[in-house]
């Protein structure tokens, strides 16, 4: 987890330009990063799947989250 901190830093400083996907692929390099995203894999499937849904009818996260009473 420190070493994602330290690109996420990083990347905030403007230091390092990476794509979301590779960002994606070296967290999940990391046995303990990986093993806590699978854990959540179902949810955030869901997630990619109901976002263009709810912009085509108008919906933001931003929106939902206050609906749903949670967090972005």
């Amino acid at each position: 987890m420190a070493e994602l901190k330290c690109y996420w830093d990083r990347i905030k400083r403007g230091s390092v330009v990476m794509s979301l996907q590779k960002l994606k692929q070296r967290a999940l390099d990391n046995p303990e990063v990986k093993a806590e995203y699978q854990k959540l894999e179902a949810e955030f499937s869901f997630i990619e799947q109901q976002l263009p849904m709810l912009s085509q009818v108008g919906n933001s996260q931003s929106k939902l989250s206050k609906n749903t009473n949670s967090e972005e």
